[in-house]
Parts: structure tokens; C-alpha cells; sequence
């Protein structure tokens, strides 16, 4: 997990940087193309072709039309707003997964872990600060990203007792890449050389960090994983510093100390409701 999370970051840096040149659509047609090229013949070796067909179709493509549209508005995010506040920010999923989940998932949800969701959401107005500063589009893109990707989390939650976790890979990257190749013609930018290697090296990165992120869940418990994908907002933090100067201010360290430790306490407290008798 730890692993996972510092590709994931790094990935995000070359996305910002690219971002500035290239269309986000580009991006997140590289990233799942790419994807789909290594998880499709790794599916039918393990699992043989009938496997390809899903049990539950209509989830899977709504699963895949949520990741597309999260990746997406994180990308837009981060060419407007340092990468340590857009990371944080996008953290906001599992505060909004505790919130939705008596309403979508039909789990009882204490007030112990209410009041985690509430203290999250201080952590959000920390890092925003609204009346304080100019409030930006990427604020607002990266927020939009987290509330989406809390819906990613929700429909992966159902299908994961009935799907083999490859297939569901599967179909999030053959959605992304279907999509963004029916309006290739009407984006494309064809790179130079050194952009190119840097595209690959971006979509390298979020594949592998798939493949690290399920091998986790499965080599462990989540209760014992999960927390680790925080690693992710230390490592942006590093690569904005370094390859961008952008390093956070002090409202915003102690909004990413609030989000991680309610994400974390919301990760425990789950794992122990959950934990049978």
C-alpha cells in the first residue's frame, strides 16, 4: 500500500506538469489505455476469456464512468492548485462513503464515526478557508473529485464480494479508454519525445500502483492497509515542494492532519463494528 501510494503521487506530479500542456482528456486516455493493455491478457492467462463478462454489468460501467469523471476533474484540480491541497482534499471520499452509507449501503453508522464525519469536514474548511481566500476553480474540481470518487468507493464496495477484483479493473479502464477514444480526434496533441516518455512513465506508474493497491487487500486485512493509502498526501507534498515550490501553508498542514486522522479513526472504527463475535 505504502508502495501504491508513493506511484500514485508521483503520477499525479507528472499530471500536473502535463496538464499545463496537454488536454486532461489526453491524459486519462494514456492512463487507461495503457491500463487496459496490461490487465485484459493478465485476465483471460489467470482466468481464461469467459471471465471477461461480468456478473453485474451495470455497476461495473457506472464504477467506470465515476473513476473517468473523478481522474478527470483531480487532473483539472491540480494545474490550478498545489498538489498537496488537491490531495487532501480529493482525502474527502472516506468521510463522504461513512455519510452515504446509511442511506446506500443500509450500515448502521454510530455516533462515534458520525462525529469523524463531522470532524472531516472541519479538516475541508481548514484547508479551503471560505471567506479568507479567493476560493479557485481547482478547489472546486478537487472537492467535486473527492464527493465523485466517494461514489467510485461505494459501488466497489458492493461488487466486491461478487466480482474477481481484475475484472472490475478491467472494465474501469475499458470504460475510461473506450470513452476518451470515441473524442480522441477531437483533443489530440501529439507530444514530443520527452512528453511522451513522461505520458508512458504517468500511466506506468497508475497501473502498477493498481496492481500494488489489490495485492494490499488481499496479502492483508483493509483495517490493517487502508490507513497506509495517506502516504499519498506526504509524497505530493514532496513532489509539489520539490518539482513545483508549492509547499502548504500552516491552515492547510493542520486540515490534512484533521482529514487523515478522521480517515483513519473512520478506517478503525469500521474494522471494529465489522469484527465478528
Amino acid at each position: 500500500m505504502v508502495s501504491a501510494a508513493t506511484l500514485f503521487a508521483m503520477k499525479d506530479g507528472f499530471a500536473k506538469y502535463l496538464g499545463g500542456i496537454y488536454p486532461v482528456m489526453q491524459l486519462l486516455w494514456v492512463q487507461y489505455s495503457l491500463l487496459l493493455l496490461i490487465v485484459l491478457p493478465t485476465i483471460v492467462v489467470r482466468h481464461g476469456w469467459r471471465s471477461l463478462w461480468p456478473s453485474h454489468i451495470i455497476p461495473q460501467i457506472a464504477r467506470g464512468m465515476m473513476s473517468m469523471l473523478a481522474a478527470g476533474l483531480f487532473y483539472i484540480a491540480i494545474t490550478e492548485i498545489p498538489l498537496a491541497d488537491a490531495t487532501a482534499l480529493i482525502f474527502i471520499s472516506p468521510v463522504v462513503v461513512t455519510a452515504l452509507s446509511p442511506f446506500l449501503l443500509h450500515e448502521n453508522v454510530g455516533i462515534r464515526r458520525w462525529l469523524a464525519v463531522i470532524v472531516g469536514f472541519i479538516g475541508i474548511i481548514f484547508i479551503v478557508q471560505p471567506g479568507f481566500q479567493e476560493f479557485r476553480l481547482g478547489t472546486l474540481a478537487s472537492l467535486g473529485a473527492g464527493v465523485i470518487w466517494a461514489f467510485f468507493q461505494i459501488i466497489t464496495r458492493s461488487l466486491a464480494q461478487q466480482e474477481i477484483p481484475l475484472v472490475t479493473v478491467l472494465y474501469t479502464a475499458l470504460i475510461g479508454a473506450a470513452t476518451m477514444n470515441i473524442l480522441l480526434p477531437f483533443y489530440w496533441v501529439t507530444p514530443v519525445l520527452s512528453d511522451g516518455v513522461m505520458l508512458l512513465l504517468m500511466a506506468g506508474f497508475a497501473s502498477v500502483g493498481q496492481a500494488l493497491l489489490i495485492y494490499a487487500f488481499v496479502a492483508a486485512p483493509a483495517v490493517v492497509v487502508a490507513p497506509f493509502v495517506y502516504v499519498t498526501i506526504i509524497v505530493a507534498t514532496a513532489t509539489g515542494y520539490i518539482a513545483f515550490g508549492d509547499l502548504p501553508g500552516l491552515m492547510t498542514w493542520v486540515g490534512i492532519a484533521v482529514i487523515i486522522a478522521s480517515g483513519i479513526y473512520i478506517a478503525l472504527r469500521e474494522a471494529k463494528v465489522k469484527k465478528p463475535n
